[in-house]
């Protein structure tokens, strides 16, 4: 069945502008493919990989259901050309996996995006270029040919894999084609431009990209190996030690006049996640794996789920929004000592006669951030200082939003919130605190012996310290019961104040319905840490449970394409 696709299946792709799209969203969305083999080409200094896998999904959904279908009807009536050759023809392997990757080392590499398509006929792929591609001149590489197919994109292949390179635009090459580059306040960094990269540049770089060796190859690291080996339709991977040497500790050293961290807090570590696509929702498994010298540190913080008692304190009803976190004191002080931070906390803190142990002890680690009620009402609006000042007549929102805080010793918060009051951050209101967001408005700080409340309204904290939500009943909050980390959002709820008609405009409503009949709720939990790395969840869930989540997302883009087209009509 894998391979018996139509012609008619990929006559989407049949004009070169349309396969040059294809190709920008291959590279710039990170959609691609290869096999386990073609994965070695894919270098261990890559900065972002991201994959798609179309032998699994082929799985869940049926090509000759996605070509059967009325969407796919309607995307080939509106991109008909009978004049060109058809995808299937072009001798890419189209039922495999592809990857896309970002390299660092480098302005070039830093600013070009590589994609992996493997070939199931290379002399089928050349003729299709010269046929699609006219103006494009096929050279030969040694065992290998390569090809400019427009102004930023260039293509490679042998007998069996395709790399096609992107070359990154930058904003004054959008404004000038001239050279780029972007600069803080002492120096301007380069950034190679597509004007200021000759083809001989691209052609060594796909020179280099066909020589990756087995030693240098991203697939003998056991963590991307095992992403590869979990076979999820959609996979990312992101090496935060290369990120971060490269990037960030240049750039954030000078914004923090100089101060440097330690690499411990992030050599080695890496994002491995995937994505799949089920009937009625979206799952995905994340990983984030830790540097060796973070671990015991990980473990603290990934060792203890967020209190139930605090949970059950929350509000329940009209939740549109609940997220709770264990952050272990303990384990936060570790971070600072083996970066190298704790020294510079307690000598900035020993000017208040504290120190990091102090302000650690202050707090048992446990919060969790609700929001209900969310609605959108027309009225005076007031931004500034000034009442009257600056005012409009629109949509105000209107919630009810309580963020909590689990004490450890009382008299440690206590002294910290004086310590706000005397620095003018927090007003001292009989029993409650104060903070001063305009001059009408203030969010109220509570406190009982166990719980800091820090809400928008006074009587969502009275209502919370007196314990009179524990018989409210919405199991939306049980959610995330049992994890160092959940999040739950009830899209649905969310989006109940919005009203199509609002938009004013025949297209936009049919959009705003759309859109607000797509997904039902998403719930991420996690946290706990085990084998080197945090482990999350999600459930993106949809409207529609009856179809795979992947076609319910080509019908609602095909809806929103329509409704541009009528926009474009008129």
């Amino acid at each position: 069945m894998l391979k018996t696709i139509s012609t008619a299946s990929f006559s989407i792709f049949k004009r070169p502008a349309i396969l040059l799209g294809v190709f920008a969203i291959l590279l710039g969305m990170g959609a691609c493919t290869t096999t386990p083999d073609h994965a070695r080409y894919i270098p261990k200094d890559a900065l972002m990989v991201t994959g798609l896998n179309t032998k699994a999904l082929t799985k869940k959904v049926a090509w000759n259901v996605i070509t059967g279908s009325k969407l796919f009807k309607q995307m080939q009536d509106q991109m008909p050309d009978k004049n060109s050759f058809d995808l299937d023809k072009s001798g890419i392997d189209v039922i495999n996996t592809f990857y896309v990757y970002i390299r660092g080392n480098g302005s070039l590499n830093g600013n070009m995006v590589t994609a992996l398509v493997p070939l199931s006929d290379a002399g089928k792929w050349e003729l299709y270029v010269k046929k699609v591609f006219p103006a494009a001149v096929v050279k030969p590489q040694g065992a290998r040919k390569l090809a400019k197919l427009s102004a930023s994109i260039y293509a490679g292949w042998n007998d069996n894999l395709l790399i096609v390179m992107n070359v990154l635009p930058g904003q004054q090459d959008l404004q000038s084609g001239g050279y780029i580059g972007y600069a803080d306040s002492t120096n301007v960094y380069p950034v190679a431009s597509i004007n200021s990269v000759s083809d001989s540049v691209v052609a060594i770089e796909m020179e280099n990209a066909f020589s990756v060796t087995k030693e240098n190859a991203l697939t003998g690291n056991p963590r991307f190996a095992k992403l590869l080996h979990d076979d999820h339709d959609m996979s990312f991977w992101m090496n935060y030690d290369q990120l971060m040497t490269q990037y960030m500790s240049q750039g954030m050293a000078k914004m923090m006049g100089g101060i440097t961290l330690s690499n411990v807090l992030w050599k080695d570590a890496a994002f491995a996640g995937g994505l799949d696509f089920e009937k009625g929702k979206i799952t995905g498994d994340m990983r984030y794996y830790v540097s060796d010298d973070m671990k015991e540190a990980a473990k603290e913080l990934g060792g203890t789920d967020a209190d139930k008692d605090m949970l059950d304190k929350l509000p329940k009803q009209d939740l549109d929004m609940a997220m709770c976190l264990h952050l272990s004191p303990k384990g936060l002080k570790a971070i600072l000592d083996k970066t190298g931070l704790l020294g510079l906390a307690n000598l900035a803190l020993s000017t208040q006669g504290m120190n990091a142990d102090y302000i650690m002890d202050a707090f048992a680690g446990d919060m969790a951030i609700t929001l209900s009620g969310l609605d959108m009402k027309k009225g005076m609006h007031e931004e500034g200082d000034a009442p009257g000042m600056n005012s409009f007549n629109g949509y105000v929102p209107a919630f009810n939003a309580i963020y909590v805080l689990k004490i450890n010793k009382k008299e440690n918060f206590d002294k910290l919130l004086l310590l706000g009051v005397n620095s003018n951050m927090l007003r001292l209101n009989s029993n409650t605190y104060a903070i001063p967001i305009s001059a009408t408005d203030s969010v109220i700080i509570m406190t009982s012996d166990k719980y800091a409340v820090v809400t928008n309204k006074s009587i969502n904290g009275v209502r919370y310290i007196q314990g009179n939500n524990k018989d409210q009943k919405n199991g939306a909050v049980t959610k995330v019961y049992g994890h160092p980390f959940g999040m739950y959002m009830d899209i649905q709820q969310m989006l109940k104040w919005l009203n199509p008609d609002m938009a004013g405009d025949a297209a936009d409503n049919k959009k705003i319905a759309a859109a607000k009949n797509l997904l039902d709720n998403m719930l991420v939990t996690g946290g706990a840490f085990s084998n080197d790395a945090f482990d999350y969840h999600m459930d993106l869930n949809f409207m529609n449970k009856d179809e795979n989540s992947l076609l319910t997302l080509l019908d609602f883009g095909m809806k929103m394409r329509q409704t541009d087209s009528l926009q474009a009509v008129k």
